[in-house]
């Protein structure tokens, strides 16, 4: 029967070619569970229905690569495989180097961006450094930017990024995976930003989910390389959501913030690719 047949199919798919099953299973349940929630109001989303679903639209995102790491884990390698998974997150010893590059270089990347700029002018002043910002805005920010970080790469480098390198350099792994992630933000993005951004909407999500995410995964899968730590990618992964809720400009335009998440998107991607270059030269 079709339906026996596709019982039998579905994992030996998986087991030949687990990495595109975890995408695909990833990108499926986030995008599906987005658009089961916000088609019924729009895409993009009304002032209403972002303040009623923000939670579950952003919920049901996150859990996509979660439980696809899961659920393709449990298939291909059972027991030992979920094992494996979680394993990544006890580890955490590291040299200077990799504990600088996960939490420092990405907030320093938006912070020289936004400081010269906010000199021209007040609109670019950092989110934390303007009226209701300070060190609780901070630590919220990235408390909530670790969380995000810790359940997100579960997936993107504890399941998949170990067999990207199996058969890959670091920069081409990190390019494919970072294509990837950056695309998956797509359908939450224009259902959160399309009304505010209108016809910038394609160029500021170029910049700020595909550009900055290519050269933040590019990090990541550095540091995993160097490390094999899933908690210190989740902490790279963190470092980077939790300074954009800081220094995010609350009074910039779109047009602004296209401007100058473009800036930071080429920054981040020159010092990530100097970098790793360097180190790849080094042998270390």
């Amino acid at each position: 029967m079709p339906l026996d047949g596709a019982r039998k199919a579905i994992p030996e798919f998986l087991r030949r070619r687990p990495v595109a099953g975890f995408v695909v299973l990833a990108v499926g349940i986030s995008w599906g569970g987005i658009l089961a929630a916000t088609l019924p109001t729009g895409i993009p989303g009304s002032r209403e229905a972002l303040d009623r679903l923000m939670a579950p639209v952003f919920l049901t995102m996150l859990a996509g690569p979660l439980i696809s790491a899961l659920v393709v884990s449990a298939v291909v390698d059972g027991r030992a495989g979920l094992s494996g998974l979680l394993r990544g997150l006890t580890l955490w010893r590291a040299k200077p180097v990799d504990y600088a590059a996960a939490f420092f270089l990405i907030p320093a990347c938006a912070l020289a961006v936004l400081l010269p700029l906010s000199a021209v002018s007040p609109d670019f002043t950092p989110g934390f450094l303007g009226p209701g910002g300070g060190y609780s805005m901070v630590a919220l920010s990235l408390a909530g930017g670790l969380v995000v970080g810790i359940i997100e790469e579960i997936g993107w480098t504890g399941f998949a990024t170990p067999r990207l390198l199996r058969g890959s350099t670091v920069l081409a792994a990190a390019l494919g995976l970072g294509l990837i992630h950056g695309l998956w933000h797509l359908p939450a993005t224009a259902w959160a930003e399309g009304a505010e951004y209108g016809l910038v909407f394609i160029p500021y999500f170029l910049a700020a989910w595909m550009l900055a995410i290519v050269a933040l995964r590019i990090l990541i899968v550095w540091v995993f390389a160097r490390t094999g730590s899933t908690l210190l990618s989740a902490v790279t992964h963190g470092s980077h959501t939790g300074a954009l809720f800081a220094v995010w400009p609350t009074a910039a335009t779109p047009v602004q913030n296209l401007i100058w998440t473009s800036i930071f998107g080429a920054l981040g991607l020159t010092v990530v690719l100097l970098m790793t270059s360097r180190s790849s030269q080094d042998g270390r």
